[in-house]
């Protein structure tokens, strides 16, 4: 029997296959010039999301995420930041979050701990 986390781990990963998230990954690129936060490389770039969040008992899909809790990172920094930070879940009642996400700074502190 699977647990209730590998269930809406894998609803989210399906999502990350949806046409409106790769336009949503693709706005968020824009955006940020098509270059990681932490580490500037323009190679292997991912939208990270900077804090969670689950409407319902499920994932929110990923594409309606405001663009203050999306940034662009390069896929050995998005590695790294998943091991450094625990990264913020909310649970959501209503379509907006007012936790709080991992600050920006906290993220270009990562820089240290990249090889490049």
């Amino acid at each position: 029997m699977k647990n209730k986390n590998n269930t809406m781990k894998e609803k989210y990963y399906k999502m990350l296959k949806d046409p409106r998230w790769f336009k949503r990954r693709e706005e968020i690129l824009n955006r940020d010039g098509h270059c990681c936060f932490v580490c500037d490389s323009k190679e292997n770039l991912n939208v990270h999301h900077r804090q969670y969040h689950s409407i319902n008992g499920g994932p929110k899909q990923p594409w309606m995420y405001e663009g203050k809790y999306l940034i662009t990172l390069c896929k050995n920094c998005h590695s790294l930041v998943h091991k450094l930070f625990k990264i913020p879940s909310f649970k959501l009642s209503g379509k907006s979050c007012t936790g709080m996400s991992i600050p920006a700074d906290e993220f270009k502190r990562t820089k240290q701990y990249v090889k490049i």
